[in-house]
């Protein structure tokens, strides 16, 4: 089901200071539409080409050690159900289906509107810098309290990693200057796998001599700007988001294992985001890490379930919603104190399964009748 015509900004109110959108509006253009009346979402992801739907429904998530995730800013939502019933949705008139229907994964119905929480539009300053990967995570706790925003790239078979931070700045700003230097960092990362991937020691010390180092980058411009990149090239991705005392030590052991793989070149993703209370979060409980790991679309990625998922799942992580995982119904249970109460109240709303597609059955562990 495509949400896409149900778009953009239909009100502001000045006095709550809440807007609603249809939630087929792209998060981009959410973003844009409120920095036009001076506002702002607190936080935003890299990847901003998704729907508020979508957004909300996987519960996607930027970074930052204060910052919850976007379906944290929900205030309300339209709910249309299995039946045609349309409920209007807030944590007073019914306290569950709100906690549910945050994070609702579009198993509940088809959510036509949301009602969020905004803030004054705001200013940052980004620097990104390029250093050895034992020394940010040496302070990465301590990174991570420091600024509003921090996470960091690892280069696999390099020990170099790109650290990122972002601060509230004031005064002019620098603005972007059009680039594509992901892309071409990415074709470098991948020209060195292929030429010297069979020699791990080679490849390292190219890569340490022939990578930047230290401040590439220091911008400031809108937070929408800063905190949203483009992502042209396509990959598979997995994440996990991990609870906090474990989640260096289990980075440690992807990072080894990921060294270990002479083929694999795409950068890993680590970022820390605050918890919330939304059934179904996997920010529920207390602060996350997450780790990402990426291939790129045409190479193989079986070994992110054989090898890299039972490490996550070993350490207590809770998968991305959006992204490749392999837990089903018993796995999720053990994860998430509330799934079988969101399971009942799916199964009372949707009692044919109407909103479910194979996945979501093995999620559920129900029959899929298509």
């Amino acid at each position: 089901m495509d949400v896409g015509q149900l778009a953009g900004l239909k009100a502001y109110d000045p006095v709550t200071q809440r807007a609603t959108f249809g939630a087929g509006t792209v998060l981009f253009q959410a973003a844009s539409q409120l920095n036009e009346i001076d506002r702002a979402f607190p936080n935003l992801p890299d990847i901003v080409d998704q729907t508020l739907a979508g957004s909300f429904s996987t519960a996607t998530h930027g970074t930052g050690q204060t910052l919850t995730a976007l379906h944290d800013y929900i205030h309300s939502f339209k709910l249309v159900t299995a039946d045609g019933s349309l409920l209007d949705v807030t944590a007073d008139s019914n306290p569950d289906l709100f906690s549910a229907g945050k994070v609702s994964l579009g198993a509940l119905g088809v959510i036509s509107e949301y009602t969020v929480e905004t803030i004054p539009s705001f200013n940052l300053r980004r620097i990104v810098s390029a250093e050895p990967i034992d020394a940010v995570l040496d302070d990465a706790f301590s990174r991570a309290s420091s600024y509003r925003n921090f996470e960091f790239y690892y280069l696999p078979g390099t020990g170099l990693a790109a650290s990122i931070t972002h601060d509230l700045h004031r005064g002019e700003t620098t603005g972007l200057e059009p680039s594509n230097d992901d892309d071409e960092m990415l074709e470098g990362l991948k020209q060195l796998r292929n030429e010297f991937g069979w020699w791990p020691w080679l490849r390292k010390r190219i890569a340490q001599s022939a990578l930047p180092s230290g401040t590439i980058e220091d911008v400031s411009d809108a937070s929408l700007q800063l905190l949203a990149t483009t992502r042209p090239i396509k990959f598979n991705e997995m994440e996990y988001h991990l609870p906090w005392d474990d989640g260096l030590k289990a980075l440690r052991q992807i990072i080894k294992m990921m060294d270990q793989r002479k083929h694999v070149f795409f950068p890993m993703e680590v970022r820390f985001t605050a918890p919330d209370d939304a059934w179904l979060s996997p920010f529920l409980g207390g602060p996350r890490i997450s780790i990402a790991i990426h291939a790129a679309v045409d190479e193989a990625y079986d070994y992110f379930f054989s090898e890299f998922e039972p490490v996550f799942k070993m350490y207590g992580g809770r998968p991305h919603w959006g992204k490749h995982h392999s837990l089903q119904r018993k796995d999720l249970e053990a994860l998430y104190p509330d799934f079988t109460k969101f399971a009942d109240l799916r199964r009372s709303l949707d009692p044919t399964g109407k909103f479910l597609n194979p996945h979501l059955a093995d999620v559920f562990g129900v029959p899929f009748n298509a």
